[in-house]
């Protein structure tokens, strides 16, 4: 299961979210906000505090950005990576792939109607990969 790889257990690990009943988003350090929350809630042109992705899908594009799906355990959502991102050795932990985890902060929300939304990431957003 995607929630027992190597990589989630780490940045579980990392935020310090422990035992069994821990809410899958959230942190006694710093919250976390859970994917179902920013699709529900419609955060339309927000910013997210922390959120936490097992990266699902990675799409290139033509113009050098990104289209990922990320997921959590409360659900998925879109996101579009800035080219910045992808040619940065982001952090010199890992590159995001399928598999990777991020950790993003103060990430931007976009809502193009009442039912999607989706995430804008920039390098500013990178708080950790866990690859």
């Amino acid at each position: 299961e995607d929630f027992k790889s190597k990589q989630w257990l780490l940045a579980m690990s990392a935020l310090d979210v422990t035992g069994p009943d821990a809410p899958a988003g959230s942190a006694p350090a710093a919250a976390v906000v859970d994917i179902k929350d920013i699709r529900e809630r419609g955060l339309s042109s927000r910013k997210v505090s922390r959120v936490v992705g097992l990266v699902k899908h990675v799409d290139l594009g033509g113009d050098g950005n990104a289209y990922v799906v990320l997921k959590d355990p409360s659900g998925s959502i879109g996101a579009t990576v800035h080219s910045e991102v992808l040619s940065n050795p982001i952090s010199k932990e890992g590159e995001i792939s399928v598999g990777s985890v991020l950790v993003l902060e103060k990430v931007s929300t976009f809502s193009p109607d009442d039912r999607a939304q989706f995430l804008c990431v920039t390098l500013d957003n990178i708080l950790q990969v866990f690859a």
